[in-house]
């Protein structure tokens, strides 16, 4: 199975994820363990960083489609504005499929206001991910989380619920399956 939590930054996905894969026993991918490796080499958004998205993406679904009964938590942050975005979750999507996991989207919303409070933490400055309020304000103005129709798809508002919380709705989602 692949749960693929998608949301903006600063949402919760990876506090979240990492409390849902201790409950499920499960392993976990989050994006900047890519994004990191790749802005070290590339600029962001460059066709260069995108390729090499592309080739670590690759590297680690050959190793995932080698495992088996398995449970595989990503996050991301990809937008339904930018192909991109689109083109790598469809990507994550026809693997999921060719090798018959079960594949479920959940999108974690949650409102402008508390986001931008949970932006500024001092654990996201130390690891280098985004805290400027502006940025986040732009984000939300130009960008909608892309989450298009799926067989297995969730969405839950993060704004007034615990990480923990949010962690037991998606495993409660997911023991149907």
């Amino acid at each position: 199975m692949i749960i693929h939590l998608n949301g903006m930054p600063g949402v919760g996905k990876l506090t979240i994820a990492k409390l849902l894969a201790e409950k499920l026993n499960a392993r976990l991918i989050d994006n900047h363990l890519l994004i990191d490796l790749v802005i070290a080499i590339h600029e962001r958004g460059s066709s260069d960083y995108l390729l090499m998205i592309k080739k670590l993406t690759d590297i680690v679904l050959a190793e995932i489609g080698k495992t088996t009964n398995n449970i595989f938590i990503f996050t991301n942050a990809l937008a339904a504005e930018l192909s991109e975005d689109r083109n790598r979750l469809a990507y994550l999507i026809q693997f999921a499929k060719n090798y018959e996991f079960p594949f479920v989207q959940v999108r974690l919303d949650c409102d402008l206001e508390e986001n931008k409070k949970r932006i500024i933490s001092e654990s996201r400055k130390l690891k280098g991910k985004l805290v400027d309020t502006g940025e986040l304000e732009q984000l939300f103005r130009n960008y909608s989380i892309y989450h298009p129709p799926a067989d297995y798809q969730l969405t839950i508002n993060t704004t007034n619920l615990t990480a923990d919380e949010v962690s037991e709705q998606i495993k409660k989602y997911i023991s149907k399956y």
